[in-house]
């Protein structure tokens, strides 16, 4: 049985982002959506929800179809709510007095901590509810990516649809061997409530440090406790930072962009380096020329996630902060981050849920659990964890 049709679906924005495509949704069928950043797949999806109006074609849905949407990025609406308020609202009106509980019970099966649930943390709702059961997700995606390869393997090379642009990084390098020295710094929560200390430890130069660890747990923190002392020295407790340090720096909100700007005015201005210098490269890192005018705040999470990587080159660091960096990319955007860091001998610390890349990129394994920082070898008895909890 049919539960959405499309016939001739197209979407125009300043440039055609897809046309004529027929397709037909059925009972049960499990749909991957396999194309390179900025071709239209978040778009189809507001499509098939109602958010956004096709440019042409048709659409039709099954009498009473109800349609969930979960979208790349927290939708703003939510950031000032508390867990408990988000899952609330869900509820119908005449039960939310008499199934509160219900609450709870989702709140449980996304392991949120009870101690979390009243704070403003909306935000990592997103983080959450995507890492979940990670280890059964990765193995899909995995499963997925060797599908696609192989389709593209089949594929006419004139059809086949790649990255727009090329991902590169820059090492400057440096001559200290030890860039930074935690001396038994504290990794506390906003609200100052301490996570764990790191013990007497240092990041030197060619180390890719890989942070492992259940969500909730201060990684995120962690990257802040080391990213603070390099912008503002003065502000440095517990942490050394070698003054010939220069930081690269990526969280999962990309929010080192701003969504009011355009790529071309950031680029140009922030690196000065021109305006028909920064729609170079801009298009040579896969931000087409039809976009670049464009407010980076409509931008898709992968075109933003492709912005930033190319405003960490133009900064030219020694040393990287990645949080969840390969969030946005799309495969070939994975696969040619991992190949730069490793090209380069780049320096870096790092979170991440994809294990191909922490088995790939990492050199060393800093575990943090029962509320303590330790190294281990190698991330495999984490990762068996995880999955035995899962299960």
């Amino acid at each position: 049985m049919a539960l959405i049709s499309l016939k001739s679906l197209g979407v125009t924005m300043s440039a055609p982002l897809f046309s004529n495509l027929d397709l037909t949704i059925g009972s049960g069928d499990r749909l991957g959506i396999v194309a390179a950043n900025g071709r239209g797949k978040s778009t189809l999806l507001k499509c098939l929800t109602g958010e956004m109006e096709p440019t042409s074609g048709d659409m039709t849905r099954t009498r009473g179809l109800r349609i969930g949407h979960v979208e790349q990025s927290v939708p703003p609406a939510l950031l000032g709510r508390t867990f408990q308020q988000v899952v609330a609202d869900a509820l119908p009106a005449e039960q939310a007095d008499s199934e509160m509980w219900r609450v709870d019970v989702v709140l449980d099966s996304l392991d949120v901590p009870e101690d979390m649930r009243g704070r403003k943390q909306a935000a990592k709702l997103n983080n959450i509810g995507m890492n979940s059961g990670s280890d059964l997700l990765t193995v899909k995606t995995r499963q997925l990516k060797d599908r696609a390869e192989k389709l593209e393997d089949a594929a006419v090379a004139a059809h086949r649809e790649r990255s727009a642009g090329t991902i590169r990084l820059a090492n400057r390098g440096t001559h200290a061997k030890v860039l930074i020295t935690l001396d038994d710094a504290a990794v506390e929560t906003p609200d100052g409530t301490l996570l764990f200390r790191t013990g007497r430890r240092h990041i030197c130069q060619g180390d890719r440090i890989v942070l492992l660890g259940r969500n909730g747990v201060g990684k995120s923190r962690f990257v802040t406790l080391i990213r603070n002392p390099i912008l503002e020295p003065e502000t440095a407790e517990n942490v050394k930072v070698t003054p010939s340090t220069v930081l690269g720096y990526s969280d999962q909100a990309l929010s080192g962009i701003s969504g009011d700007d355009t790529p071309v005015a950031m680029v140009s201005r922030r690196h000065d380096v021109g305006e028909q210098r920064a729609r170079s490269l801009l298009a040579g890192a896969g931000v087409s020329i039809d976009v670049q005018e464009r407010k980076i705040g409509v931008l898709s999470g992968g075109q933003k996630a492709r912005l930033m990587m190319l405003a960490l080159r133009l900064a030219d660091p020694n040393f990287y902060l990645l949080d969840e960096p390969t969030n946005h990319l799309d495969i070939d955007g994975q696969e040619a981050l991992e190949a730069e860091l490793l090209a380069h001998e780049a320096s870096c610390v790092l979170a991440s849920h994809d294990r191909s890349f922490i088995r790939a990129i990492g050199n060393r394994f800093w575990l943090i659990e029962k509320r303590k920082l330790t190294e281990v070898d190698d991330p495999e008895d984490f990762f068996r964890q995880v999955a035995q909890a899962a299960a």
